[in-house]
């Protein structure tokens, strides 16, 4: 049923008289939105408002607060019972499933109660295929996780896996209309069969089904980096959600009775998160798991130190450096005592290292680091193996950033890397994509100025990046926001595609980073100029003009960020209402990574005079976040 005729038959059945009406019918909106285009849902709910019990603006909120007896009440239309209600043709449904008596049968209620937990839409299949994997090491074995899984994946725990249950029981479920499979095979289940499904639980069994989705979860999320394994953990995101919030303390919910498996699920449930850039509950989880394992199995232990390596992962991207550099040396120093200076986590922990110290400007550090790595991983791993590919791309950077080697060095070096990538990662692999990053970055590069070989590859590098990474994630955001940049230098001067690039990456940043954040403020000092270049000056005059009363008001008037924003404001007010000539000069946006270079074409003091200005500008917001970062 379409979403306009669910709303008239709503009205219908609750005796409004007047259907067409607008307003009614944006209230009645929400409630189908809430129901779902159900048909027995909708005329159950216009029974409840036909009877006075609510207003329809109401029933929402009503709904909400006694959702078990308004779906259990009958359902009045046109003079008529229906025979059953909601719930009870549900229930009449299961009963019939459970009378088959059928292991099909039996595993299709046993699923309909763990799907209750996860997120009603796309459910993929391969979610108990990875579970069944995970049961496979033995360190996940425990006694505890035996007992809370579903008997479909132990049946098969010492065979080879057999899809055939899981979709026997899916098509019993299916013939109920109690699910839905599509062409992808994702499952997906009605949002008031979810709650059905979840209801009828009585309060012990709940606590015992929500443990057997969320092991199931976090036993399926895989610990390998191919790109088939990024875009599944992809899918994990929304069941990871689900989980978590139907307890208070999330996961943690479980740390009291079985520590050990508690952390590792964490850690899991960390990886998808910190996957798909929501990197603050990433973050939160490792924290936590630092915590628990320090205090019980102290600071030497490998499970220790493994999970304060991941948990300076997860400060590097936020830009809280000095704490991830505290705790990668410490986790070198840990790995190369227990485990020895060529030890696969070792050499990982190097990396990381290696590119803390050129990010926080001590790059001669990080050369001769990577360099020992790169020989390392050639040692240990050969030459071929995608830790060594990913060693070998990370001096390019550093040469590039620390102007050492020279560009053309790092050219054919990224040239080298991005096809060796491509022949043993795939060309979607989130590495490859990072080399193709790096190699399109240093075309673009003001002293090489190759534009036109840069933007195809930063494309490339956006779609791949939505595909594996999602929308706004944090590496698709910074792509994006290059290959606006990009556009702005390239001859072309394609301000107006920039543009909407540039709106997106402001948007996302704000609601992932918030409004003062120095990666933000990048953002949108690059998209005020890029208004001002493409002809629309009164918009980018009315977004400074708003980060500037922001920035009043949580810095202050005389602040030097409060004050460079000002005099930004004063140059662009005085070239809106002056001709600027017609040079070869364009706007000089940020680079990559944050350097504002000189233009072809010197004329035009004004213009040096903004770059400058944006400059100084971003510098003091970083100092100030790292100045921040220090009190803390």
């Amino acid at each position: 049923m379409a979403t306009d005729e669910a709303v008239t038959l709503l009205l219908k059945t609750a005796g409004i008289p007047d259907v067409s009406d607008r307003s009614t019918r944006e209230a009645a909106a929400q409630v189908i939105q809430t129901l779902g285009c159900l048909a027995l849902a909708i005329t159950q709910a216009g029974a409840v408002i036909r009877q006075g019990r609510c207003e329809i603006a109401e029933y929402c909120t009503l709904y909400s607060r006694r959702r078990k007896e308004l779906l259990s009440e009958k359902a009045i239309q046109g003079g008529e019972d229906y025979r059953y209600t909601v719930y009870t043709t549900w229930e009449v449904s299961r009963q019939m499933i459970e009378e088959m008596s059928s292991e099909a049968g039996r595993d299709a209620l046993e699923l309909l109660q763990v799907f209750s937990f996860f997120h009603y839409e796309g459910i993929p299949e391969e979610i108990f295929y990875r579970a069944w994997c995970g049961l496979q090491m033995e360190e996940r074995q425990s006694d505890w996780l035996l007992s809370h899984q579903l008997n479909m994946l132990l049946r098969q725990l010492i065979q080879e896996w057999d899809i055939s249950p899981l979709r026997a029981a899916v098509s019993v479920l299916q013939s109920f209309s109690l699910v839905h499979r599509d062409q992808n095979h994702l499952i997906s289940i009605h949002p008031l069969v979810h709650a059905w499904a979840r209801d009828r639980l009585i309060a012990s069994d709940e606590d015992l089904i929500w443990t057997q989705a969320t092991s199931t979860i976090a036993l399926s999320v895989p610990w390998t980096f191919q790109t088939a394994d990024y875009r599944f953990r992809r899918y994990l995101v929304p069941q990871v959600d689900a989980c978590q919030s139907f307890r208070k303390d999330g996961i943690f919910f479980l740390l009291q009775g079985i520590r050990e498996d508690c952390l590792w699920m964490a850690s899991s449930f960390a990886l998808v998160y910190s996957d798909m850039g929501r990197l603050q509950e990433a973050l939160q989880l490792r924290e936590r798991v630092v915590e628990a394992y320090r205090r019980t199995l102290g600071d030497e232990h490998p499970n220790t130190i493994s999970s304060i390596y991941h948990l300076a992962l997860s400060y590097r991207p936020i830009g809280r450096y000095q704490e991830a550099l505290q705790l990668l040396e410490r986790s070198v120093e840990a790995n190369k005592r227990t485990l020895g200076d060529e030890h696969r986590h070792t050499l990982l922990s190097i990396q990381s290292l290696a590119l803390i110290y050129a990010e926080v400007g001590r790059p001669q550090e990080a050369i001769r680091l990577l360099e020992r790595l790169v020989e390392a991983n050639k040692r240990t791993l050969g030459d071929e193996h995608p830790d060594t590919l990913a060693s070998r791309h990370d001096p390019a950077f550093t040469y590039t950033d620390s102007h050492v080697g020279g560009y053309q060095e790092a050219l054919l070096l990224l040239k080298r890397v991005v096809e060796a990538e491509k022949k043993t990662l795939g060309d979607e692999h989130p590495d490859t994509l990072h080399s193709m990053y790096m190699l399109a970055f240093t075309y673009s590069n003001r002293d090489i100025g190759r534009y036109q070989e840069a933007l195809p590859l930063f494309e490339r590098v956006v779609e791949g990046r939505k595909k594996t990474r999602g929308d706004e994630h944090p590496d698709t955001l910074k792509a994006i926001r290059v290959l606006a940049v990009t556009y702005c230098h390239s001859d072309l001067r394609r301000y107006r595609e920039a543009l909407p690039l540039f709106e997106r990456v402001v948007e996302a940043r704000k609601k992932t980073l918030g409004d003062e954040h120095p990666d933000t403020l990048e953002s949108i000092y690059a998209l005020v100029f890029t208004y001002s270049e493409a002809g629309r000056r009164p918009e980018a005059l009315q977004l400074l003009e708003q980060v500037i009363e922001a920035e009043k008001r949580t810095l202050g008037d005389e602040d030097s960020a409060t004050v460079s924003s000002i005099a930004l404001l004063t140059s662009l007010k005085e070239e809106t209402f002056e001709q600027l000539p017609e040079t070869d000069q364009r706007l000089q946006l940020p680079e990559p990574e944050i350097s504002v270079g000189r233009s072809k074409n010197q004329k035009g003091a004004s213009h040096s005079h903004l770059t400058r200005l944006w400059k100084k500008l971003v510098q003091q917001h970083r100092t100030k976040e790292r100045r921040r970062e220090d009190i803390e």
